[in-house]
């Protein structure tokens, strides 16, 4: 038994698998309710139970472990592994050090701090670091961390995959470099200097803030590269996960706007074998206007990992540690879907079950209640329905699901510098340049929640691609013959050149609202420019009216005018304080390519600005080919070799219809007439998906459906719909409708299911059989239906 990863998915002993867990942490709940929350997690169709193993719990003092429960009823990991192997439940195992978790001390215990005081981290004035976080990298806490794994791994290794036991993934630490970031302080260590200037020697590069920003990139990929390869020695069943901080609270609602600055941070690590980097998405309340941030998380995710690693989320939000924002039911829902259509292929709920700290063990007291689905007794609460419906319909369709993927119609440029700002001060002790408060600003406002929050709400299909990967030569132009890029002024040097050549070599390059024309370092550096034959900013920026040919307008806060050349198209103009119209929106060829200079702000401040993006993508010769009349539903699809899906969101309280129309080259124009109530999604397979492999296939369908033994079932909405399916064998099967106004009609290998519209839905069930022999007409003996356990 073995997992592994390509094409971004999970494969489990060579098929197809979505990972679909939750967060169960036994020390926190008495041994005697540990079977029923594993029974629970199961019947909500999960398949993988995770959980940290805190250091500070299992050695309490130092030298002195415990993973039988000797000590303490709540350390006997062994048990608890061993009831969900015999529940059939693979296991996340988090081995850490360090584990966060509300823990004290993160999860390392106190006498490490006591005993070995050196390993702590320092401020730049030689004080203890503010949050008492260790040097990676220090000799003394390896060797520690080096006893911690060996005598966690003597302990568990019977459960681990290559013994036949559950444990089947591990993930090294938590959230590494995340307390460097939310204190803005690194570590000013003497042995951290000497490492940076050895760094500094060996690259000839100057000292600066981004020099010191990739040093601490690379230093991390070292300390994680040291537990990969300590972690292999003692043969922790791989892949490593390693997981991604980033979503912040701002009071009361969360956002992913800072999420690249944690998946920045980690970048370098990708480059460890058997490792992936998985994104923890906290969203909070999920909405119109922030659910971009889930979708730019995953994307962003996906182009820094290679295509052989696993699209994977450790820990999405199920609940949240405080009170607020209280979590709905619909937002886990709408969280799971939008991440799934943007091409996540797995996803552990953080956290399924509440618990209790024991011996004092919490930052925060005893409770630990996370506004879980699963309350300290083990009984659901609602949010566990959303979770227990969306495990049916991966239960059915995940191996269609993984092996299918998004098509974009554009890439979007992951440009990791610009997220590289996460030190309050310069490795000289001086503050960051004045261009980093510009960065920062223009990131947020102009690029993520501007540019492309208007290309994810537009319903335009994205994928993302990591600009400066150290690992790559070129842009791939066959994989992304369309890139949009969201610039600053601040460009280094080499990505401007990948740029250029990717738009000289035949690539469709959108690139603005600045041209870059200095470097990192504030030097003049206007290669890409150069190279395109783009003119500079004719002056400073402005804000005004936007004039876009033929008959389209909008206002920006941002208008950056440029000078055209005699071979430039200019298709949009603002008035200058003067009066005189300056361009600011130009295509122009190049050698075989063509570059597309937006000098405007495209800001969701509006909704009429997501149909006039995909107006402007149509007149440069880039069209969508699918075609919502509703801007406020949200749509998005993923297709691969067994069939395709189209992800349809709602995230208004009110509901919402619309008409949905797929111009597809295999399958000719496909239309969908829908309505979705409030804060409600749909996953619509289409395109021959299977149902019941080598038996039925799903043509199209405008309602969710799943199989429940030999029983279709349809989870209609209000509004009339159908199912088309495709039967795959000789004998037809014997489809009886219980319920009234239900048409099934079987002719030419097709099935076909009709509903009437109804103000109170309730789920069709369709008893679906095969008589033994179809050419004997009365013949009344059926059998059911050859049911796989596809997950």
């Amino acid at each position: 038994m073995s997992l592994e990863m390509k094409n971004h998915a999970f494969w489990y002993n060579h098929a197809p698998h979505f990972f679909y867990g939750g967060e169960i942490h036994y020390f926190r709940l008495p041994p005697e309710k540990w079977a029923t929350h594993l029974d629970q997690l199961r019947d909500l169709g999960l398949t993988t139970v995770s959980t940290y193993v805190p250091w500070l719990w299992h050695e309490p003092h130092a030298g002195q472990f415990d993973f039988r429960g000797e000590t303490h009823p709540q350390r006997n990991l062994l048990k608890f592994l061993s009831l969900a192997q015999t529940r059939g439940l693979h296991v996340f195992l988090r081995v850490g050090p360090y584990v966060m978790a509300e823990l004290r001390q993160e999860g390392l215990p106190e006498w490490l701090f006591t005993q070995y005081p050196d390993i702590i981290a320092k401020d730049p004035q030689g004080d203890v670091h503010p949050a008492r976080i260790i040097s990676y990298l220090h000799p003394t806490y390896l060797k520690l961390v080096e006893r911690w794994y060996s005598n966690l791994a003597s302990a568990v290794s019977s459960y681990f995959c290559t013994n036949q036991g559950p444990i089947f993934l591990t993930q090294l630490d938590n959230e590494v470099g995340m307390l460097h970031w939310v204190t803005a302080l690194g570590d000013s260590s003497f042995h951290i200097q000497e490492a940076y200037q050895t760094f500094l020697s060996q690259r000839n590069q100057p000292r600066s803030y981004w020099t010191y920003s990739l040093f601490w990139r690379e230093y991390r990929a070292q300390y994680l590269q040291h537990l990969a390869d300590l972690a292999h020695s003692l043969t922790f069943p791989s892949p490593y996960v390693i997981n991604v901080h980033g979503f912040r609270d701002f009071s009361i609602y969360s956002r992913g706007v800072d999420y690249p600055v944690g998946l920045s941070q980690l970048a370098f690590a990708k480059v460890l074998p058997t490792s992936l980097l998985g994104g923890d998405f906290y969203p909070g309340h999920v909405t119109y206007d922030n659910f971009h941030d889930i979708a730019l998380a995953v994307l962003f995710t996906r182009a820094v990992n290679s295509p052989d690693t696993a699209a994977f989320s450790p820990e999405f939000q199920s609940g949240r540690f405080q009170d607020r924002p209280h979590i709905e039911p619909s937002d886990l829902d709408l969280a799971a879907r939008v991440a799934i259509a943007y091409g996540l292929n797995g996803l552990n709920w953080y956290m399924l079950s509440s618990g209790e700290n024991p011996e004092n063990i919490g930052v925060f007291g005893q409770a630990h209640d996370w506004q879980a689905p699963l309350a300290l007794d083990g009984s659901p609460r609602p949010q566990a329905e959303s979770i227990r419906h969306l495990g049916q319909l991966l239960k059915d369709f995940a191996p269609s699901l993984v092996q299918s993927e998004p098509l974009p119609d554009i890439t979007v440029g992951f440009y990791s510098p610009y997220y590289m700002t996460e030190n309050s001060v310069s490795d000289t002790g001086e503050k960051p340049p004045s261009m980093v408060d510009t960065i920062v600003r223009e990131r947020e406002a102009l690029h993520f929640d501007g540019t492309y929050r208007c290309l994810v709400a537009a319903g335009v299909n994205l994928d993302a691609l990591w600009l400066d990967d150290p690992d790559s030569d070129a842009l791939d132009i066959d994989s992304h013959p369309w890139l949009w890029v969201a610039t600053t002024r601040f460009m280094d040097a080499n990505t401007q050149k990948r740029l250029a050549s990717y738009a000289l070599a035949g690539g469709t390059l959108i690139i603005g609202p600045y041209v870059p024309d200095q470097d990192l370092l504030g030097e003049t550096c206007h290669i890409l420019a150069d190279a395109l034959g783009i003119s500079l900013p004719l002056g400073p920026s402005y804000s005004g009216v936007v004039q876009i040919l033929p008959h389209d307008s909008l206002f920006s806060p941002t208008c950056v005018s440029y000078s055209p050349s005699p071979d430039v198209e200019v298709m949009a103009y603002v008035k200058t304080e003067n009066g005189d119209p300056a361009p600011v929106i130009l295509t122009q060829p190049t050698r075989k390519g063509k570059v597309i200079v937006i000098g405007v702000a495209l800001l969701g401040t509006y909704d009429t600005t997501y149909p006039l993006v995909k107006r402007l993508l149509k007149s440069w010769g880039k069209d969508i080919g699918l075609d919502n009349q509703n801007p406020k539903v949200h749509v998005a699809r993923r297709l691969g070799p067994q069939g395709h899906f189209l992800f349809v969101h709602n995230f208004h309280e009110t509901p919402e219809k619309t008409c949905i129309t797929l111009h597809d080259q295999e399958k000719g124009v496909m239309t969908w007439t829908l309505q979705l109530e409030g804060r409600q999604a749909l996953m619509l397979p289409y395109g021959d998906v299977p149902l019941i492999p080598q038996h039925l296939d799903i043509v199209q369908t405008t309602a969710e459906l799943s199989l429940n033994e030999e029983t279709i079932v349809i989870y209609r909405t209000k509004a009339e719909g159908f199912v088309k399916l495709k039967q795959l064998c000789d004998r037809s099967p014997e489809c009886k409708p219980g319920d009234k106004g239900i048409r099934v009609e079987i002719a030419d290998r097709s099935i076909t299911i009709q509903w009437p519209a109804t103000d109170h839905p309730t789920p069709i069930h369709i008893p679906c059989t095969w008589p033994h022999d179809s050419s004997s007409s009365h013949h009344t003996s059926t059998e059911v239906l050859p049911i796989k356990d596809k997950y």
